[in-house]
């Protein structure tokens, strides 16, 4: 946003405890550059976003970032572009997949911020992709989701491992 050249931003987001606090820290850190917000929840699985886009659309936004599903961000830009707005639209790695290079113009244009792995060389993640590969075939490329999944039952196999019993206590 430091580098942004917009002063109004509408923030789009799910009705899930990660989208409510991703929305609360995007408008935090849009008041701190002066930027006004909009900010409107949507129900996770929507495909109808007209009114949401309508709403927003009122408050003269120059960019709207969205966090949404893959299937759900992919019907907002369709509806947004419908509606005849051009403005940037900004997402998260979600968006990093087929789906959205075959949506093509629908999608052109869309900025979204992708995690950095700084253990690109490493021999763990070298065998999670071979796996990955094997299990879902050579086109079959792991996203940031598939290396976060992983490494969150891994974290979790090693608490329950730890645990004596499976008490509730544990």
């Amino acid at each position: 946003m430091i580098d942004s050249s917009f002063s109004k931003l509408a923030i789009i987001h799910g009705t899930n405890s990660f989208g409510e606090e991703f929305a609360s820290r995007l408008k935090e850190s849009a008041v701190k550059f002066n930027i006004a917000t909009f900010v409107e929840a949507t129900p996770l699985g929507t495909s109808d976003f007209h009114t949401t886009i309508s709403r927003s659309l009122k408050h003269h936004p120059d960019a709207v970032f969205i966090h949404q599903g893959e299937a759900e961000v992919l019907s907002f830009l369709r509806q947004l572009r419908e509606a005849g707005a051009s403005m940037p639209v900004y997402s998260t790695y979600n968006v990093e997949s087929e789906a959205f290079v075959q949506a093509g113009s629908v999608a052109e244009g869309l900025l979204y911020a992708y995690p950095i792995n700084s253990s690109l060389n490493a021999p763990e993640k070298r065998a999670f992709d071979q796996r990955f590969v094997e299990r879902y075939g050579p086109k079959a490329l792991p996203s940031a989701s598939s290396y976060y999944v992983y490494d969150g039952v891994l974290l979790l196999d090693r608490a329950f491992s730890s645990c004596i019993d499976l008490s509730p206590n544990c």
